[in-house]
């Protein structure tokens, strides 16, 4: 299964084009080439009542999406919180309207046998990107003392071989690559440690909720339901998925949507919510980490509710 973490062999795809556009007709760019965790956004497009045109943008290596967002070259992109609120901090004008996964998929992968907890990886060797906000945080809080942190080179091979190895990974993918090379792993969830970033998160320019507020209404209602309607049946969506992406296979995708399925959930509530007590608690450990200054930005306005169906 390619992922973000993966060396990849696919062609370019072009980066979101200009052009006039039907009243009703929007483009929503992905954070990667297609795959499992964009179910929900794939399904919303089959949604005839929100009286809307969506077209899903694949994304790439070097075509970062909040860029093309701030510049209005696109509509809407998908991010994750902590970059949000990194961009915020540099003022860029951009806010969150819809988080698709609820809890972080983010986790470290261990065999089987190995640690139990993220500080028990004394003696192992972690690949990982020491730059990413969740790699600070471990560092800083999990106690990885003893453990030799290398670069992640974004190739499972060398965890696969090695069974003191340690790897940053997501659930829903690294995973199940392991599985299929009949590796048995386990997955030591980073939000346990209570860094626990939105991922999935659809983002759009302060300009956009401003002027085009029927639009955001019409688009968030028809990703909650997508979200509904990928958790209740995945298959059609995967389905649209494989053609789009046809190096991951439908099987692959049937188990990554199972693994998604409790990161999406919202109990009691519908997909896509978002409270201000995640964003203010991310915004007191990415301070807390260095990242930026407390005054930088007000987490208040780095997202909004208001287009979210009761």
């Amino acid at each position: 299964m390619l992922r973000r973490r993966t060396v990849l062999a696919l062609p370019l795809l072009a980066a979101c084009p200009r052009g006039q556009a039907a009243p009703d007709a929007t483009q929503l760019a992905l954070d990667w080439f297609p795959d499992a965790e964009h179910g929900g956004f794939f399904a919303a497009r089959a949604d005839t009542g929100a009286g809307l045109q969506l077209e899903l943008l694949a994304g790439r290596p070097d075509a970062p999406v909040i860029p093309q967002v701030a510049a209005g070259r696109c509509d809407f992109g998908i991010a994750d919180a902590a970059t949000i609120l990194a961009a915020r901090a540099q003022q860029v004008p951009i806010v969150a309207v819809f988080a698709a996964m609820q809890q972080s998929p983010r986790c470290i992968l261990v065999h089987a046998d190995g640690p139990q907890r993220i500080s028990d990886l004394r003696g192992h060797t972690l690949a990982m990107n020491v730059r990413e906000p969740f790699s600070q945080f471990l560092q800083k809080q999990a106690g990885l003392e003893g453990a030799a942190i290398v670069p992640y080179s974004g190739n499972i091979a060398p965890f696969l071989a090695d069974p003191r190895a340690a790897q940053q990974a997501y659930v829903f993918s690294e995973p199940l690559v392991a599985a299929r090379e009949g590796v048995a792993t386990r997955c030591l969830m980073v939000a346990d440690l209570g860094f626990n970033p939105y991922a999935g998160v659809v983002i759009t320019h302060e300009r956009t909720i401003a002027e085009r507020p029927a639009l955001l209404h019409r688009l968030v209602g028809a990703l909650s339901r997508g979200w509904e309607r990928y958790l209740q049946d995945p298959e059609p969506a995967n389905a649209e998925i494989h053609a789009a992406n046809p190096e991951v296979d439908r099987d692959t995708l049937s188990r990554s949507a199972a693994a998604l399925a409790p990161l999406v959930a919202v109990p009691g509530g519908r997909p896509g919510a978002m409270v201000l007590a995640r964003w203010m608690t991310l915004h007191t450990q990415l301070v807390a980490l260095g990242l930026h200054a407390a005054d930088a930005l007000d987490p208040s306005r780095a997202f909004t509710s208001e287009f979210l169906p009761a």
